[in-house]
């Protein structure tokens, strides 16, 4: 199995790809096959401390790979 995950960004980031990549999502998502799973975590954006709008703090990382782990857990 292969999971794809887009991780979280901060809400200015995201603003800017969405300027160079409008629905990345719908893309990405039309490019899937059944072996792979996409997972988007750009919608809880604002819940992660980030160090420079991209990369997460430490602190949130660890939840972010927390959170990767259960969501990859709760597939079949």
């Amino acid at each position: 199995k292969v999971y794809l995950v887009r991780l979280p960004i901060h809400i200015k980031m995201m603003e800017i790809e969405n300027d160079f990549m409008p629905n990345f999502n719908n893309k990405i998502e039309s490019l899937i096959t059944n072996d792979v799973v996409f997972f988007d975590m750009t919608k809880s954006d604002q819940k992660y401390v980030y160090t420079d709008g991209n990369h997460l703090h430490k602190s949130s990382s660890i939840i972010v790979s927390k959170q990767i782990a259960d969501l990859i857990k709760s597939k079949p």
